[in-house]
């Protein structure tokens, strides 16, 4: 095949940009062999094996089955264990919107820290006697565990913190709370800036000032981290003011033009578009 590509979406940019081009190329490829596979799952998990022995990236399910299974209008709950993907509606636009900030710092999981992380999660596991970190009951007694080394306890301490906290903002969501959920964000970043460590300054201070906006319900890196993108929960009628004003501080403390922004909305994963002939 002959293929041309198109995108919008920034690559290096911690924006699924590989998974969502990996979804697409399957589908294009597919339909041209007259092949059918109904299952989004069994795609992403294709495309994932692809990630894993051509690019060598030791990824996880969540981006190409969020791109293989997206839903208009709502994010994606997925359990990485079964494999099943929950649809959570979001709140509607004249109430709050999501908005992108780039940090500036170019986002990679090739250069090996995604892959520690990765292995101080799973020798953690091992140690424990569990099948992975979700199933640990009592985070505490976990890590202190005397078997753990530091990296593995910040492991256990950030993983079980992170799925109460994705199961959280679910439910707060559902309610209605849009100021608990801008708390679940905020919450998480910590948690992945000090615990995991997988942000960066500059992510960490764009996500600071994010917060420190009024309008702001909450901010949080996104993506695989050390670099990348911050998503901030935004109040409808503060939008324009918000995005003005962190784009322009971040911009100033890095001495450069206001930083790149985007509203992003939650749309149908990957899927063939016929053009018609003639």
């Amino acid at each position: 095949m002959r293929i041309s590509i198109a995108s919008d979406v920034p690559t290096g940019s911690g924006l699924s940009s590989s998974a969502a081009l990996e979804l697409s190329i399957a589908y294009a490829l597919l339909a041209h062999a007259s092949v059918a596979i109904d299952s989004p799952g069994e795609i992403a998990k294709l495309c994932q094996l692809a990630e894993h022995e051509f690019a060598g990236m030791p990824c996880g399910i969540m981006d190409q089955l969020v791109s293989a299974s997206g839903v208009r209008g709502s994010a994606a709950l997925i359990d990485c264990r079964t494999e099943t993907v929950e649809h959570v509606r979001l709140p509607d636009a004249d109430r709050a919107v999501f908005v992108l900030f780039d940090s500036g710092v170019k986002h990679t999981n090739t250069s090996g820290a995604y892959a520690l992380r990765r292995a101080a999660c799973e020798s953690a596991s091992a140690k424990l006697g569990v099948r992975a970190l979700r199933d640990v009951h009592d985070p505490d007694a976990a890590i202190a565990d005397r078997t753990l080394d530091q990296s593995q306890r910040q492991a256990v301490r950030h993983v079980v913190s992170e799925n109460r906290r994705v199961l959280r903002f679910r439910d707060v969501l559902a309610s209605g709370r849009l100021d608990l959920a801008g708390e679940c964000m905020n919450m998480s970043h910590r948690s992945l800036s000090e615990v995991y460590r997988v942000s960066c300054p500059e992510l960490d201070q764009l996500a600071e000032i994010c917060v420190d906006t009024p309008g702001t319900l909450g901010a949080r890196m996104t993506g695989g981290g050390f670099g990348g993108w911050v998503i901030a929960l935004i109040e409808a009628k503060h939008q324009a003011d918000v995005v003005r004003t962190v784009a322009g501080r971040y911009g100033s403390v890095r001495g450069g033009a206001p930083a790149a922004h985007r509203r992003v909305v939650p749309s149908a994963g990957a899927r063939v578009i016929p053009i018609n002939a003639g």
